[in-house]
């Protein structure tokens, strides 16, 4: 199955490249990343923030934050390369997963099915951002978890796993839950080896207070369209994943009926943990499907390494850069994802500021705010980072957006240079009608207003 990283790849990066820069949260990465890059130290303040730029920040994704960058920059500052290599990502935790499932005697034809079917689900969280790259340390604790390896290397496997992980991304905690699918004698050792790992992540114990703020205080506008329940308004990748839940179950209760071992049974017990959390928070449907194609299992399992035969391992790799190279050749990405982020209001007002020119400050929504700040050097009003700004002023955020009582007059109060707004805000409307507002520019997505 190791065949399938290069297929999936092409697929990835030919039916919906543009769908990993639909995610302003992207262009935090890269900022976070230059600060890091320029000054030869991780963030420790919101240093774009309008308001208060020396206000306590933790880079929690440090590793992510200067692999996107050093894309990003080594490519003048074009997007092909982060596309590539976050596609890669997906794909490559997608083979392992199926791997795994062809290990075990699963039959291929519904092995491929199934991938193709995770790949459409895991398509509505496509995005360059750090998340893509957890999915393969995800796949890669499952594939420790349940290989052969003596005690002592596994331990040692699911240390580095869990290091690296925690500095990639901060859902390394998602590899206990998976401890249990190997030997129970081993599982305290086990738990130890990871819990190690995470505590080597790179920003000291700032990373832990910033997972407690993430927990506690959340996204201001409810919870983030990741976080919410399971809206069949995302389309075919919502369908893909019920299509895929359906199958594996099905699959599932097959096997147990041959009454298999005990793993079979915490293996079934996870499918069904992972598959609720995607019901109830679709950020975690990735991490289901992931889960889902690994668990296949058939009469005729085979006792092998992960990576198959050298040769073959060679020659996906080499398809899969082969398509990586292509991509990038006949592919020139200059901008995100116009469907998505408000690329011709900033492209505006990059090219014309305002009256002040980069002292100007405005309001923007949560999640253009690093977009907005990357391309035109203005800082931010709030980015989607509202976990970690003050409560009172999430809710006066929101309040604004909304156009709530008291928004026209805390616009006024704070003198903004411009308003960057959705256009079906109802902010949008209400500056419509303020006598001292004009519309500059429109797009797809957002409606720029500057002082007059």
């Amino acid at each position: 199955m190791i065949w399938l990283l290069p297929v999936l790849l092409l697929y990835m990066l030919n039916v919906s490249p543009m769908a990993f820069l639909r995610d302003g949260a992207t262009s935090r990465h890269l900022m976070d990343g230059g600060y890091m890059l320029d000054h030869g130290v991780p963030v420790s303040t919101n240093f774009l923030w309008q308001l208060d730029p020396h206000a306590p920040f933790t880079t929690h994704e440090p590793l992510t934050d200067l692999l996107l960058t050093v894309l990003y920059r080594f490519s003048g500052e074009q997007y092909g390369s982060m596309v590539v290599v976050s596609a890669f990502a997906m794909a490559l935790a997608l083979t392992i997963a199926a791997r795994l499932s062809q290990k075990a005697g699963a039959s291929v034809p519904l092995l491929v099915v199934a991938a193709f079917l995770a790949a459409l689900a895991t398509s509505i969280h496509w995005s360059c951002r750090a998340h893509l790259f957890s999915y393969v340390f995800f796949a890669m604790t499952i594939a420790i978890v349940t290989s052969d390896l003596q005690s002592f290397k596994r331990d040692l496997a699911l240390f580095l796993n869990s290091a690296l992980w925690t500095n990639f991304h901060c859902s390394s905690i998602l590899s206990l839950p998976l401890l249990f699918l190997g030997n129970k004698q081993l599982l305290p050792r086990s738990c130890l080896a990871v819990l190690l790992g995470i505590l080597c992540n790179l920003r000291g114990p700032g990373y832990f207070s910033f997972l407690t703020q993430y927990a506690s205080k959340g996204q201001s506008l409810g919870r983030g369209s990741e976080w919410c329940a399971l809206d069949l308004a995302y389309g075919p990748g919502i369908y893909a994943f019920l299509a895929l839940l359906l199958l594996t179950l099905v699959v599932v209760i097959k096997e147990l009926k041959k009454k298999r071992s005990p793993e079979d049974w915490v293996a079934a017990g996870l499918f069904i943990g992972f598959g609720a959390a995607s019901f109830l928070f679709m950020r975690f449907i990735p991490y289901f499907a992931i889960f889902a194609l690994s668990i296949y299992r058939g009469d005729s399992a085979k006792k092998s390494n992960l990576l198959t035969n050298p040769v073959q391992t060679a020659l996906s790799l080499t398809s899969a850069i082969v398509i990586m190279a292509a991509f990038m050749l006949r592919t020139n990405i200059e901008d995100m994802q116009p469907d998505f982020l408000p690329v011709h209001c900033t492209n505006y007002l990059r090219d014309h500021l305002p009256a002040r020119g980069l002292k100007s400050t405005g309001f923007c929504y949560d999640n253009w705010g690093d977009y907005l700040s990357l391309k035109s050097g203005l800082p931010f009003f709030i980015d989607d980072k509202t976990q970690t700004y003050p409560a009172e002023f999430n809710v006066a955020y929101v309040a604004a957006l909304m156009a709530e009582p008291g928004a026209r007059e805390f616009i006024e109060s704070c003198h903004f240079d411009y308003a960057i707004v959705p256009r079906r805000a109802p902010l949008a409307a209400l500056l419509r009608q303020m006598p001292h507002w004009q519309v500059v520019q429109e797009d797809k997505q957002a409606i720029l207003f500057y002082r007059k």
